[in-house]
């Protein structure tokens, strides 16, 4: 199967490309040696991430000789690449007319998509099975009778085993990782990850304890009785969203509230059946300040807030035996031993039930203890009785391709190759934590055997950031405010950090070049001249222009009176903004020292940025948290070409194909060899 979508993804490279030294010897062969010349001037632009610049050349190779389809195909990408996406359809439809090819169909069906759908569409409620994961099968690594399940940011997942006491930790593949039994006596029960934090209950020796991900202890709590702190048979737990701890004391039917660090802060519930009382809950889970409890013998899950005062019970026909629960997005996801797994808009109460799957539905949970959902929408789900963790896609993600962009190309080091390049799901999110074994690069028609994908994953952490600071008139009554502001990043930044500063008003001009010093960028700050207008789109997209070229975390921070002027997107407008933005994941933080605009807005919600008031200090304290830890969405694919170094001048065609979890998608492209 993959090797046949490996040639359909050659077929429009091999029509585009490979007859391309053929038409020099016909009519037209001074055209097209003219058309190539302009070509290869373009690639070097696109490589070296000047899209625009390569714009006009690639336009210039089809004024010249109009049948260059491979220049094109290059045009529809540095379009893209550069934000103007209503452009670069036009050029991929031209394309798809003359080649029928699906691959450029995906093309066109992926950018028309992200249009319709800017941001995160709604939760998908239909599934299709991918596999499972036996714990006869994992030998060393099987799971006896386990009770609950998670999946960390790199999608390897973990399950508690009871009968065995022991957390196991395997890769998507379903290859043992690690292993962790905390005392020989220990049977473990609930299961939660935040960050680089894993948390699990020992319901033999009610504890609860907290390890790194690779199983380092950090701290542990608890002790068994009925006060403020301990536990008989303590099961769910979770975090909330300051790293707050709660944790279900099944047998005291309460549920306990704990700081990161394990101390105690208050306990609610008691046993019973009204409201407010619990009879044998058993899961718990954190979602909008509201604490979801799955009380398990009165068929119910309860709602209280973060004081533990009670709010609600929701109840329905067909939650019969609730016991794991989890969040996805803005829903509920039960687990009920009895019925399956319940996907629960909490806003309207309205439920799904997802019980079955197969021809003719003969595949069913027996009793589903915990079902989880990684960062992508996979459906992971923990049957208690088949000791079997089912792995469902949704069913658009399933029979749609992956996205995969080529960035640039690298061959400064020749004969090694470097293909910075993005994946993206049907929502036009990266894709993360895929594995070297998951990408394909053929190279002229030859399989490459040794590839690495985590060069930028690899490296130490750093964030590098433009400041744009407004220098219109009237801004200059901000002049303090914007100093302080700013310092609120300053102070926070480490060595290996950098900002530039880009004054601008009708135009910008770098005002300092990328430092690290707080002293040195404060007067940057501080002599900047102010007058004239506010040309923010221009200064917007050319700071993201600069940061593409980096390696680092990457963002931009505008501080500005949250004024709009009429020419201020008068050049690049706010969707060439959005769109270049989040092309290339660069989210943009809008200062505001006075008031909001929704237009301002917009452009930080689009492009995974905040709009922050000044006054509002807490936001300021997490802007520079945000951009350090943002994950690396990029892989650069690492190769050693087998062309010989006689083939100098030569263009050599590339294929990367990506295949997981059932999704494909392929990218073809190519470098002249130098």
């Amino acid at each position: 199967m993959r090797n046949r979508s490996l040639r359909k993804a050659f077929l429009l490279s091999l029509v585009f490309a490979a007859f391309l030294p053929l038409v020099s010897v016909g009519q037209g062969s001074v055209s097209y040696e003219i058309a190539r010349d302009h070509f290869k001037k373009g690639v070097i632009l696109f490589n070296n991430y000047s899209y625009l610049g390569s714009v006009e050349f690639f336009r210039t190779a089809l004024t010249v000789y109009p049948e260059y389809h491979q220049a094109r195909e290059y045009l529809a990408r540095a379009y893209r690449l550069a934000g103007y996406t209503d452009a670069a359809l036009r050029e991929w439809e031209y394309l798809f007319d003359i080649s029928n090819d699906a691959s450029v169909q995906n093309k066109i069906d992926m950018l028309r998509y992200h249009r319709v759908y800017p941001m995160q569409p709604p939760m998908e409620t239909e599934f299709t099975h991918v596999k499972n994961l036996e714990s006869r099968e994992l030998r060393s690594y099987h799971f006896r009778y386990p009770t609950d399940t998670s999946v960390d940011s790199e999608k390897n997942i973990y399950i508690v085993s009871f009968n065995s006491g022991r957390v196991v930790k395997i890769n998507d593949s379903g290859e043992g990782l690690d292993t962790y039994k905390p005392a020989l006596e220990s049977r473990l029960y609930g299961l939660d990850i935040k960050d680089n934090f894993l948390l699990f209950s020992d319901f033999a020796r009610d504890i609860v304890y907290c390890t790194d991900l690779n199983f380092n202890e950090k701290f542990s709590f608890g002790g068994s009785g009925a006060g403020d702190g301990q536990f008989r048979g303590p099961q769910g737990v979770c975090f909330d969203d300051n790293s707050g701890i709660f944790v279900v004391d099944s047998g005291n039917h309460r549920v306990q509230l704990f700081s990161k660090e394990g101390k105690f802060i208050l306990q609610f519930g008691k046993k019973g059946n009204y409201d407010g009382e619990f009879q044998n809950p058993t899961d718990v889970a954190f979602l909008d300040k509201l604490v979801y409890v799955t009380d398990t013998g009165n068929s119910r899950v309860s709602v209280y807030d973060t004081s533990g005062n009670f709010i609600r019970n929701i109840t329905n026909a067909a939650i019969k035996s609730p016991r794991g629960i989890s969040v996805n997005r803005d829903k509920i996801i039960v687990s009920d031993s009895l019925e399956g797994l319940i996907i629960i808009n909490p806003k309207t109460d309205s439920l799904t039930v997802f019980d079955s799957w197969g021809e003719n539905n003969q595949n069913g949970f027996s009793r589903l203890y915990s079902a989880v959902f990684d960062r992508d929408d996979f459906l992971y789900a923990l049957d208690h009785d088949k000791e079997r963790l089912s792995v469902f896609s949704p069913v658009q993600k399933r029979y749609t391709n992956l996205d995969i962009e080529i960035k640039s190309v690298d061959i400064s080091n020749y004969p090694t190759v470097a293909f910075y390049v993005s994946v993206r799901d049907r929502t036009g999110d990266p894709v993360y934590a895929l594995k070297s074994e998951e990408f394909y690069v053929t190279e002229d028609s030859a399989r490459i055997q040794s590839v690495s994908i985590n060069y930028l994953k690899d490296k130490p952490a750093s964030s590098t950031m433009i400041f744009c600071v407004d220098r219109s008139e009237g801004m200059d009554q901000w002049k303090e405010e914007l100093v302080w502001s700013a310092d609120f990043i300053l102070t926070e930044m480490k060595k290996s950090d950098s900002v530039k500063v880009f004054d601008f008003s009708d135009d910008y001009i770098t005002a300092n070049d990328y430092d690290w010093s707080r002293r040195r960028i404060q007067k940057a700050l501080r002599d900047g001249i102010y007058g004239g207008s506010k040309n923010i789109g221009r200064v917007i997209y050319n700071a993201v222009s600069e940061l593409l070229k980096t390696d680092s975390k990457r963002a931009v921070v505008l501080f500005t009176d949250g004024i709009v002027s009429e020419d201020s997107f008068e050049q690049y407008s706010e969707n060439i903004i959005i769109d270049y933005a989040r092309c290339h994941y660069v989210p943009v933080y809008i200062v505001s020292l006075s008031g909001s605009n929704p237009v301002l807005q917009d452009i930080c919600d689009k492009t995974g940025g905040m709009f922050i008031e000044a006054r509002k200090v807490s936001d300021l304290r997490m802007i520079y948290q945000l951009i350090r830890k943002q994950e690396e969405y990029r892989y650069v694919v690492v190769y050693k070409s087998l062309r010989k170094p006689h083939y100098s001048g030569w263009w050599s065609n590339v294929s990367i194909e990506v295949e997981s979890k059932g999704e494909r998608g392929v990218e073809w492209g190519g470098y002249y060899i130098p």
